[in-house]
């Protein structure tokens, strides 16, 4: 049984995220690795890689035993997205099942590079959010993690257009926030971490971050995740920015019930 979303709603964000997208840039890389991202599983490869165009990035289909209906991602690059002058990125997938039986886990890897901050201030932070649900009746695991890299390196180059392995994240030196993978088990699960950067030691810089959902027998479930880097503000200001695409995107997961079609 697959769960979705209404089609009226994920139109309207992707327009929503078309008309605040930056310029076009390769660097916006996407990528989902099932069971490992090697090999095949039923005739359907167990990796795919896609280069985002205009700041968004998607892709529909299968990888390996996951049918994958909506993973989007965007990216501020600086943008109206970024909040206070920081850079943010957003990923979320909309629904994804597996019918397969034992364990199986799909990797969702988000990367952009090319951020810039030029007023880093001592208090700089790193904020990672994600929120979400399993299907009726899944037996799931989710873990994220984000990072910002200011080398501004980008571990899925090595892996476009497409090519099979498992990508190192966060990559060696790079800021993770949390600091190590959180698990959650909950349903509906969430979770939110922040941590200083403190000043800045290069004026430009990549920001990532990796989802990994384990499903124990067939099941299906959906997501929204943001990392953002933001300098300070006065708190609200802080929580209406960085919070701004977690609220019109997980709104339509958290305020309306998955629903079988």
């Amino acid at each position: 049984m697959r769960y979705c979303v209404g089609w009226k709603y994920l139109l309207a964000t992707l327009l929503g995220f078309v008309l605040l997208a930056p310029p076009a840039h390769a660097d916006f890389v996407l990528r989902l690795e099932a069971d490992g991202g090697t090999g095949s599983t039923n005739g359907n490869l167990n990796y795919q890689t896609v280069v985002g165009n205009n700041g968004v990035v998607s892709f529909v289909g299968r990888v390996g035993v996951f049918d994958i209906n909506w993973t989007i991602g965007v990216s501020s690059n600086g943008g109206p997205l970024g909040a206070n002058g920081g850079g943010q990125i957003h990923l979320t997938d909309f629904s994804l099942n597996s019918s397969a039986a034992g364990l199986h886990n799909l990797r969702i890897i988000l990367v952009d590079q090319g951020f810039t901050q030029p007023n880093y201030q001592d208090s700089t932070f790193i904020r990672t959010d994600i929120g979400g649900a399993f299907g009726y009746g899944t037996d799931g695991l989710i873990t994220y993690q984000g990072w910002v890299d200011t080398s501004n390196a980008n571990p899925l180059s090595a892996f476009a257009p497409n090519a099979p392995g498992g990508a190192t994240v966060p990559p060696p030196g790079a800021v993770s926030n949390p600091t190590s993978p959180i698990s959650l088990a909950s349903n509906p699960f969430s979770g939110s971490t922040s941590m200083t950067l403190g000043k800045a030691v290069a004026s430009t810089y990549s920001i990532g971050i990796v989802v990994d959902l384990t499903l124990n027998g067939p099941g299906a479930g959906s997501f929204d995740a943001n990392v953002a880097v933001t300098t300070p503000a006065p708190s609200g200001l802080v929580l209406t920015l960085t919070g701004l695409p977690a609220l019109a995107l997980g709104g339509l997961i958290w305020r309306r019930r998955l629903r079988p079609v």
